[in-house]
């Protein structure tokens, strides 16, 4: 297991705990030799360590159990599907595009085992979701349970607040938010059954501002809140809720290419009403998209940290409620923007 910023917070948080525990006992026992409490010191941080690491090790068996992972088309879905795949899950790939036409849906067909299933699923259309659910009890084996669910389906929407129509606003929220709520519904009995496991994906912009992503960020906000009151309501059916708080994954994913980028740049601009265009021309609109290539270009080319929160969502005795898979100066940034007063964190990132 590598040591992520998740586990070096823990790390970090139960040992001052402890020490802060150490010297108070040793100032109300009356003691004040320092080798004494350096050893105290020492050791305390030794087994909280040890603790968390140990806890976070700890592992549930995949054997006859199930995933099934909304938006598996392309990014990270794709890429988590064969992941499950060949660490022993029997997976159920959600896309979009299922039929021959869709180059995810066959890449997951070539690449993957006979575990894996690729299954037609808009999360937006209620239908084909109570489809996917009969198709899931069809397909499973005996004493199989569906253990997981990852909504990760989702859309972005680029433009500050103004910019992008209302339509486009509930057009971002139909599949981000209810069509994540939608999907929850539809296999939550199935998950409470086998106490198992729903792992929601969130973004980095759910914890902070980013206003050239205003839409797309009121919905991320969301997940937050829905996973938070999940989490609390199914504690008596023991399942598990995570969310997935990725940072910056453009490049890796690929969302933010030159043709994403160009066709949702000409795509705001021609729905812009004309007021709107005199106020802000062109120039603004491409100095936005100028600054998520460059946003983009420094984010790295491999999702194999996402894919590790994921599946330790999915695995872990002990999952967390939260994962970030970021570098350390989103993660200091999220910290800023969580702990600390508004008008610190805009004086050091706005």
């Amino acid at each position: 297991m590598a040591l992520t910023l998740d586990t070096a917070a823990d790390l970090l948080l139960w040992g001052c705990a402890g020490s802060v525990l150490a010297s108070a006992s040793i100032v109300l026992g009356g003691k004040e030799d320092p080798g004494c409490f350096l050893h105290l010191l020492l050791a305390v941080w030794v087994l909280a360590a040890a603790g968390c690491l140990a806890r976070t090790c700890l592992k549930v068996p995949v054997y006859r159990k199930a995933v099934l992972v909304t938006g598996s088309d392309s990014g990270f879905g794709h890429q988590l599907a064969l992941h499950l795949d060949r660490i022993g899950f029997r997976v159920f790939a959600g896309c979009l595009r299922a039929d021959n036409e869709g180059e995810g849906a066959e890449r997951l067909r070539k690449l993957g085992s006979e575990k894996l299933h690729v299954l037609q699923l808009d999360v937006t259309k209620q239908e084909q979701l109570q489809d996917a659910r009969k198709q899931v009890q069809a397909l499973m084996q005996k004493g199989e349970v569906l253990w997981g669910l990852v909504n990760n389906a989702g859309i972005g929407c680029l433009g500050m607040t103004e910019w992008p129509t209302i339509a486009k606003y509930k057009q971002t929220a139909d599949v981000n938010i209810f069509g994540m709520v939608a999907a929850t519904q539809t296999f939550l009995p199935l998950i409470k059954q086998s106490k198992g496991r729903i792992v929601n994906v969130g973004s980095m912009v759910g914890r902070v501002p980013q206003p050239i992503f205003t839409a797309y960020a009121v919905t991320k906000y969301a997940v937050e809140g829905f996973s938070d009151c999940l989490r609390v309501e199914l504690k008596p059916w023991q399942v598990k809720i995570s969310v997935i708080e990725p940072g910056n994954f453009a490049k890796a994913t690929g969302i933010a290419d030159e043709e994403h980028l160009r066709r949702q740049e000409d795509e705001l601009w021609g729905d812009m009403h004309e007021d709107l265009r005199r106020a802000h021309p062109r120039q603004e609109l491409q100095a936005v998209t100028r600054a998520l290539r460059a946003f983009r270009d420094v984010g790295p080319d491999s999702m194999t940290p996402v894919l590790e929160a994921m599946t330790e969502a999915l695995t872990q005795r002990f999952p967390r409620a939260r994962y970030m898979p970021m570098d350390l100066h989103t993660f200091v940034r999220i910290f800023v923007a969580t702990h600390l007063p508004e008008w610190l964190y805009d004086l050091l990132y706005v």
